[in-house]
């Protein structure tokens, strides 16, 4: 989001190249009992969390970050007239909990992600002192519950110190899942 288009450009053959090298492997994998989970939260500068989850007998298969698919989601159309697509596009994207379209949009949209990639299990990551998210998570667990989607809450800071209490945690509710 913030690197030079040039230096990322130059990145990009290599990048493309390890993601399909994880895909192929993903697909060979033999840990069947794998459990899915979606990660949600804001902004998630902690990069080791996707390493650590996947440490344990879990699978991300989407995430739900600022940062992340509620970003790139609904992209600018690049043929339209750019003002009116720019507006379009903040309307039409991700649903993001500073900037809710209806009551119940933004749980209606994280439980059919959870259902379109067969999630077994929703981690929260809330950023320490990010009220709009801490103000929406009650709302989306009790949503996520009454779909039968698990979910787990496990506050960071943005400096995150104990990887190995994280750990601990979400194996846990792997296991549990």
């Amino acid at each position: 989001m913030i690197m030079d288009r040039e230096a990322y450009s130059g990145h990009l053959d290599r990048i493309l190249n390890h993601l399909n090298q994880m895909a192929d492997s993903a697909k060979t994998d033999v840990t069947h009992s794998a459990k899915r989970v979606i990660l949600s939260g804001s902004v998630c500068g902690f990069s080791n969390i996707y390493q650590i989850v996947e440490s344990t007998s879990a699978r991300i298969v989407a995430d739900d970050f600022c940062s992340g698919l509620r970003y790139t989601q609904c992209m600018v159309p690049i043929e339209s007239d750019m003002i009116p697509a720019i507006a379009g596009r903040y309307l039409d994207r991700g649903v993001c909990p500073a900037k809710h379209q209806g009551l119940t949009s933004r749980s209606d949209s994280l439980i059919q992600l959870a259902q379109k990639h067969r999630a077994d299990g929703v981690i929260f990551l809330l950023l320490k002192f990010c009220d709009p998210h801490a103000f929406d998570y009650p709302w989306l667990k009790s949503q996520l519950d009454a779909a039968g989607i698990p979910a787990m809450l496990a506050e960071i800071e943005d400096q995150q110190a104990s990887e190995g209490q994280l750990k601990t945690r979400i194996e846990a509710f792997v296991e549990m899942l």
